[in-house]
């Protein structure tokens, strides 16, 4: 109960922060988070404590949905780091169709 009190609280007051990612530092940390959350559920799996994990759970899946966001902020905010190139083939290569009769050089 502490710690869904304690995360309410939090949410409420980062509410603007989590909105947007502003920094790779911002989706690294998110990605620490989810890790972190995934262990817990994990151990409390272990030990039975199903209420628990159940509730870790919860936490992990409003976790990746921020860690998402983030992800989908910060990419959308460095497009020309994420934006490809045109295609340029090998030096010498130039393009051959292959039709029927066509030999492979070796």
């Amino acid at each position: 109960m502490r710690k869904i009190l304690i995360a309410a609280l939090a949410l409420t007051s980062l509410a603007p922060a989590i909105a947007s990612a502003q920094s790779a530092r911002e989706v690294h940390q998110g990605r620490e988070e989810v890790r972190r959350d995934r262990n817990e559920v994990q151990r409390d799996v272990r030990r039975g404590d199903y209420r628990e994990a159940r509730e870790d759970r919860r936490e992990l899946r409003e976790d990746q949905r921020e860690l998402r966001e983030d992800w989908r902020d910060y990419r959308n905010s460095h497009r020309s780091t994420f934006r490809a190139g045109a295609y340029q083939g090998p030096r010498g290569y130039r393009y051959q169709s292959v039709t029927i009769g066509f030999q492979l050089s070796p």
